[in-house]
């Protein structure tokens, strides 16, 4: 499916049927995934999750205000 990451699981179904005998369309349809993905997986071309950078929300805190430490020792100049 479009948008969804292939798991450790997936990935190892795949590989267990294709070391049994079964072909590329049969190992995936078995584990989940596309053909294309279980090429992927053969080729261990792995793209990682990347870690977000930014806020999603505001923080809850703010109007409190921050000890004078918090500055110095962050970075953070908000």
């Amino acid at each position: 499916m479009p948008g969804k990451h292939i798991t450790h699981q997936q990935e190892a179904i795949y590989m267990k049927n294709r070391q049994i005998g079964h072909g590329q369309e049969t190992a995936a349809a078995k584990a989940g995934v596309s053909i294309r993905s279980g090429r992927r997986i053969e080729k261990g071309v792995r793209v990682e999750k990347s870690q977000r950078q930014w806020r999603t929300r505001q923080d809850p805190l703010r109007w409190f205000g921050r000890p004078s430490w918090f500055h110095c020792c962050t970075g953070n100049l908000n």
